[in-house]
C-alpha cells in the first residue's frame, strides 16, 4: 500500500469500468511517466484495515483525484462519494473521460497531458516552501510596516498618502495584459518531448544572423520591420503597404530543411495586436515554391485566423480550411499530425478546431519541407481608416512525442 506517501494520484472508477481504470493506472506508472498511483484492486491489504476505511485514507492522504470519467461513474454512488471525499480535503479532481473511438495517437498525448498535471500536483516540497516563504515575507512586511508607523512619522505619512512634492508625479499605468507572460495567458496543450526547431526568440538574436531561419525574400520597403524585441519576432508592416503594390512589403522567411516523418507536432504562440484589413502573415510546414504558394499545412493570420492544408497541384487531394474569429490577445496554435491515421488536427488554445485527413500522406514524407513564414497584403482594401499591422511570435515549436 501507498498510504503514506504524498506524492500519489487516486484513481477512482466504477466497477463496470475496472479494466479501464487498470488501463490508465498501467499507463501512467510505466515508463514514461512512472507516476505513482493508488488503485483499490492494487493496493486493497485484505489484513489491514476496513475497505471503506482504506478508500477514506488513501484518498486523505493523496495529492490528487483521478476520475475515470464514463456513463457509469457518473451513475455511480461510490464514485461520488469518493469525489466529495477528496473535496472535502481540498484535492483537485481530474477528470480522464474514456473515448473508445479514438485514435491511439491522440489518446497517448491526452494521457501525456493528464500525467503532466499529475506531476505538477505532486510536486509538493516546492510549493508547500514557496507558500510559506511568502507568508513570511507577508508577516515581517506587516511588523516592519506597524512599528515604523508607531515611531517614524515619515511612515506614517506615507501611510496617510501625505508624500513629498518630489514623489507626487504621474505614474505610467501598466495594463493588466502586459504584466502576464504570453505562456501564462495561452500555454500549450501539447508539450514535444523531442525538437526539430524550439526558439524563444531571447533577447539580443539576431533574425539574420540566426542559424533557424534565412530570409526568401527580404522586404524592399524601408518601413517593414522584422525583428526581435522583448522575447517576441515581431512583425511590423505599415498600412501604406496596402495604398500601393504591396509587393516592396513583401516578406518569406524559411527555416532549415524538414521532413514529414520526424514532424508530429508543430506550434506557436502569438498575438496579434493590430493587423490591417486584407494583410496576411502565415506560418506553415511547406514545400518552397518560387510561386509563393502554400503547399502544406499551417495558419493563416488576418482579421481571422484560418487552418489550412493544401496539397500538392498533381495530386486530386480537395484544400481544407477553416474559420476561426480570434481576439487581439496571445493565443496558442498547435498542429498534431497522427502518422497512424494520416491525419491533422488543429488546435487553438488547446480546442480543437477541426482535423483533416491526407489522402496521399505517403507522398508527403520525402517531401523537401520546411518551416515558411510568408507575410503579403491583398493590395486591394480600400479602407477608410487604415492601420498599421503588428503581429508578436512569442515561441515556435517544431518536434516530436517519443
Amino acid at each position: 500500500m501507498v498510504i503514506e506517501n504524498d506524492g500519489y494520484a487516486f484513481i477512482s472508477y466504477s466497477s463496470s469500468n475496472r479494466q479501464e481504470a487498470k488501463t490508465l493506472y498501467e499507463a501512467l506508472t510505466n515508463k514514461p511517466h512512472r507516476l505513482t498511483c493508488w488503485l483499490d484492486v492494487m493496493e486493497i491489504d485484505s489484513h489491514s484495515l476496513t475497505f471503506q476505511e482504506q478508500i477514506v485514507s488513501a484518498i486523505r492522504n493523496a495529492s490528487c483525484l483521478v476520475m475515470v470519467e464514463t456513463d457509469e461513474a457518473k451513475e455511480s454512488g461510490y464514485v461520488d462519494l469518493e469525489i466529495k471525499v477528496a473535496e472535502q480535503y481540498n484535492l483537485p479532481v481530474f477528470r480522464y473521460q474514456v473515448k473508445k473511438k479514438q485514435p491511439e495517437f491522440v489518446q497517448k498525448l491526452r494521457i501525456f497531458y493528464l500525467a503532466q498535471r499529475i506531476k505538477f500536483r505532486t510536486a509538493q516540497p516546492f510549493w508547500v516552501s514557496l507558500t510559506l516563504l511568502t507568508v513570511l515575507l507577508a508577516v515581517m512586511a506587516g511588523v516592519i510596516f506597524l512599528f515604523g508607523r508607531s515611531i517614524s512619522p515619515w511612515v506614517a505619512q506615507a501611510a496617510d498618502r501625505v508624500l513629498p512634492q518630489a514623489a507626487q508625479i504621474p505614474v505610467e499605468v501598466v495594463p493588466l495584459e502586459e504584466l502576464i507572460s504570453p505562456e501564462t495567458a495561452a500555454p500549450f496543450h501539447y508539450t514535444p518531448t523531442s525538437f526539430l526547431l524550439q526558439d524563444d526568440f531571447r533577447e539580443g538574436e539576431s533574425l539574420e544572423l540566426s542559424q533557424n531561419y534565412y530570409y526568401d525574400i527580404y522586404p524592399p520597403n524601408e518601413n517593414v520591420h522584422v525583428g526581435i524585441q522583448n522575447g517576441s519576432l515581431t512583425f511590423d508592416i505599415p498600412s501604406e503597404c496596402q495604398q500601393q503594390n504591396p509587393y516592396p512589403c513583401e516578406v518569406e522567411i524559411h527555416s532549415q530543411e524538414l521532413t514529414l516523418d520526424s514532424i508530429e507536432y508543430f506550434g506557436f504562440r502569438a498575438r496579434i495586436s493590430a493587423i490591417y484589413p486584407g494583410q496576411n502573415l502565415s506560418f506553415s510546414i511547406s514545400v518552397p515554391s518560387w510561386t509563393r504558394r502554400r503547399t502544406g499545412f499551417g495558419w493563416n493570420l488576418s482579421e481571422h485566423v484560418t487552418p489550412f492544408y493544401r496539397s500538392f497541384t498533381q495530386l486530386p487531394e480537395e484544400d481544407f480550411y477553416a474559420y476561426v474569429t480570434i481576439d487581439r490577445g496571445w493565443h496558442a496554435y498547435e498542429i498534431l499530425v497522427d502518422h497512424e491515421n494520416t491525419a491533422l488536427y488543429y488546435y487553438v488554445d488547446g480546442q480543437l478546431i477541426d482535423k483533416h485527413t491526407m489522402k496521399y500522406f505517403t507522398d508527403w514524407q520525402s517531401a523537401p519541407l520546411c518551416l515558411i513564414i510568408y507575410a503579403l497584403g491583398n493590395g486591394e482594401e480600400n479602407q477608410a481608416a487604415p492601420v498599421d499591422t503588428y503581429v508578436e511570435v512569442d515561441q515556435i515549436l517544431i518536434g516530436g512525442f517519443e
